[in-house]
């Protein structure tokens, strides 16, 4: 009882309890609060005076078994950056409309709920920079998706999608993406993947791709990939381009997971740049010297043309002066 006193509190942590309630007062008394953490409780009611923590910027009310309508009071944190509704029997009939109005949202959790679709409203927030919806039912992403212009991590593992939409791939500051367990094809990859120059991180085990596009390989960026458990049969040879998929000092791909692939035939290794190939093939030096070095001959000095032998060798003449004393 004595928290309440505690009017300049910032921080408060107490998950990980057995709490039923909250008192209507914490949130009234509290107001200077920026941080709550009320996770893993046993809580069912959130009260309506949440919304005087006008300064609250991070709220996490995970694991709890919030009742049906219990978020209609969250839209008036309009400082809220961060927040974990994760694992409360969340579906599309219980996110209000008015969560469009935590216009300073960057982070957000939904995963472990029962969700079919990503709720309209989420799409709006175009803040987001790490959009969590893992363990849901989501078969469908929205051409909305686009809105979400400072994406840097999306991870939707665990749901049912059949296809990644291709207004992902104007996210150009994305840099993680998460896919594993879902239902995704090689026709679900679309080709224009290669525009997320950002990525960094693409997991998609336990899918059903055969291949991946060779645009996705265009993604010069990317530093762990995981295609466990697929149905792939083979990769595209640009594969071997993705330096960052390789440990240092190594030729292997460390950072590929392509295990339990059975029907897996991996595309020949580009042959070794050899001396004189690349760049350096279309500088050439045709001079005798090096032509004869180029064909493992003995260095020998350039021949010098007769007539030229000629002028050197006047060049080496001492110098007379003739006069002509009759005169």
């Amino acid at each position: 009882a004595n928290i309440h006193h505690a009017k300049a509190l910032l921080v408060l942590n107490v998950s990980f309890n057995r709490i039923k309630e909250i008192s209507p007062s914490l949130f009234t008394q509290l107001k200077y609060m920026q941080h709550l953490d009320l996770s893993n409780n046993l809580i069912e009611y959130i009260p309506p005076q949440i919304r005087r923590l006008q300064q609250l910027k991070s709220l996490n009310i995970s694991y709890n078994p919030l009742q049906h309508d219990q978020f209609r009071s969250l839209s008036g944190l309009t400082e809220l950056e961060s927040l974990n509704i994760a694992h409360t029997q969340r579906g599309i009939s219980n996110i209000p409309s008015e969560f469009d109005k935590l216009v300073n949202l960057t982070e957000i959790d939904l995963s472990y709920n029962k969700l079919t679709r990503v709720p309209e409203p989420i799409y709006r927030l175009e803040k987001l920079k790490r959009a969590k919806f893992s363990h849901n039912e989501i078969s469908e992403m929205s051409s909305l998706t686009e809105c979400w212009t400072e994406l840097i991590t999306l991870n939707l593992t665990e749901n049912k999608l059949t296809d990644i939409p291709t207004c992902i791939c104007k996210l150009t500051k994305l840099k993680r993406l998460y896919l594993n367990g879902n239902n995704v094809t090689f026709e679900g990859v679309p080709s224009a993947i290669g525009k997320l120059q950002n990525l960094e991180v693409f997991m998609a085990a336990r899918n059903k791709l055969t291949c991946i596009p060779d645009s996705l390989c265009r993604c010069s960026n990317l530093r762990q990939m995981d295609l466990s458990s697929n149905q792939l049969v083979t990769l595209p040879p640009s594969i071997w381009e993705l330096k960052n998929l390789k440990k240092y000092g190594s030729q292997l791909l460390q950072n590929l997971n392509t295990d339990d692939n059975p029907n897996l035939a991996m595309p020949e290794k580009p042959p070794a740049e050899v001396k004189g190939s690349g760049a350096e093939f279309y500088n050439v030096d045709f001079s005798l010297y090096n032509q004869r070095k180029v064909a493992g001959l003995k260095p020998a000095q350039e021949t010098m043309p007769q007539k030229d032998k000629e002028a050197e060798k006047r060049k080496n003449y001492p110098l007379r002066l003739c006069v002509d004393t009759t005169a």
